[in-house]
């Protein structure tokens, strides 16, 4: 995925340690933008290029990522993994696949059997695989090498946002030409018919009874599938934005869904409940939901930053009320 609206700098972390906010800058995640001219500990190494005042506020000795394949505006970390073994795995816009082991960066890009250096989704399967969904289909990668999973079945599925793998062993992709589910012998696909703007499948989910969610980006809404059939929800249905960008189940059960204009939805498993600006969410457009173990819910917005619902309020960590806080001391 490739949005400007998206968050382009990566320099940094948030860490919350339940009274406020302290920034870490870590080597771990860094804005492609403005990569190091050099790398220690780095694999493949890639042209000297970047900013040199960025680079003071990096200690020499740190690890970190090269842009190897060029500067383009709005390229991103798009996605991110831990496996089974603690590697960090990072996706890109342009850039491929990194792997971080703890002390150094290995990049892997079409050179190395990537599909296309542009990911989007990032999965470890239940044997180990490491799966790459790209804006060329999806490559499995062995622990040794890749296999292109849409030339080796014949069919390209175009872009992938999202990878779920179900309680049964299937894998299912969610694409710009709908979702398509693996089986480990055979692939078929789902909501694909006639060219229709809702097959953009931006989110895939599985909840506690077994259905899989698919939420789509370009007016589809939602649908539940039940193993059999598909049921589609849209604003005739009670949801507030047919334009879905993630989904999670919180402990409770219910279905939240961050949309691109009206905040985030819930679905309790009968109505859907809207929360959106005039609920204090700090932005109408939410791009990530994350449920702590203590059971409140974060939402990553577009308009602001980050928002926390406890179950009765919302608190904004927005930079804007940390100004005011600040200025108010």
């Amino acid at each position: 995925m490739n949005f400007q609206y998206m968050a382009n700098t990566f320099s940094s972390v948030l860490h919350y340690s339940g009274k406020g906010f302290k920034c870490i800058r870590v080597c771990l995640v860094i804005c492609l933008s403005v990569f190091a001219t050099y790398s220690y500990g780095q694999k493949k190494a890639g042209p000297i290029k970047g900013n040199k005042s960025a680079l003071k506020t990096i200690a020499a000795t740190q690890t970190r990522i090269i842009k190897t394949q060029g500067s383009e505006p709005y390229d991103n970390v798009n996605c991110g993994l831990q496996d089974k073994d603690g590697n960090i795995w990072f996706g890109t816009s342009g850039e491929g696949v990194y792997r971080y082991d703890g002390k150094s960066f290995t990049q892997f890009t079409i050179a190395d059997g990537l599909c296309h250096n542009t990911v989007g989704a990032i999965l470890e399967d239940k044997a180990g695989n490491i799966w790459v969904g790209t804006n060329d289909g999806a490559c499995r990668y062995d622990g040794e090498s890749f296999t292109n999973f849409a030339k080796q079945h014949g069919r390209n599925p175009s872009t992938i946002h999202s990878i779920l793998e179900d309680r049964a062993g299937n894998l299912w992709f969610g694409t710009t030409r709908g979702a398509w589910r693996y089986d480990g012998k055979t692939v078929t696909w789902f909501l694909e018919s006639g060219g229709r703007a809702d097959q953009f499948v931006m989110c895939l989910l599985e909840d506690k009874a077994g259905n899989i969610w698919v939420g789509s980006w370009n007016r589809g809404g939602v649908w539940r599938y039940d193993g059999q059939t598909f049921t589609q929800f849209r604003y005739k249905d009670g949801l507030t934005d047919d334009m879905i960008f993630c989904a999670l189940e919180d402990k409770a059960g219910n279905i939240w869904f961050g949309t691109r204009n009206h905040g985030v939805c819930r679905y309790d498993g009968h109505s859907f409940t809207d929360f959106t600006k005039a609920e204090a969410l700090s932005g109408s457009a939410v791009y990530s939901i994350l449920e702590d173990k203590a059971g409140n819910l974060w939402f990553g917005t577009r308009d602001v930053g980050l928002c926390r619902y406890d179950g009765k309020t919302f608190t904004d960590f927005s930079e804007k009320v940390a100004k005011r806080k600040v200025s108010s001391q």
